[in-house]
């Protein structure tokens, strides 16, 4: 599987870990961007791309995959 067949949709980081603050450096520091940043109880998230765009693009499946020290990547394939 090529890097085109997957994005990187969001980060995501538990907020028992990480401030607004420390999750802004990790995401500029590791080559992100922060345009739309969503907030759950337990979460902020760093949309990296819209899911509406990615579905256009022929994205569908979505894996989390836990990096460690409270960090996700939510990543989507193109199958």
């Amino acid at each position: 599987m090529s890097h085109n067949d997957f994005k990187v949709q969001s980060i995501a980081f538990n907020k028992d870990t990480f401030s607004l603050e420390q999750a802004i450096t990790w995401v500029l520091s590791h080559g992100y961007k922060f345009n739309k940043i969503d907030e759950t109880n337990n979460q902020l998230r760093f949309r990296q791309f819209s899911p509406d765009y990615l579905k256009r693009l022929g994205f569908s499946t979505y894996v989390t995959k836990d990096i460690g020290n409270g960090v996700q990547l939510i990543l989507i394939y193109r199958l």
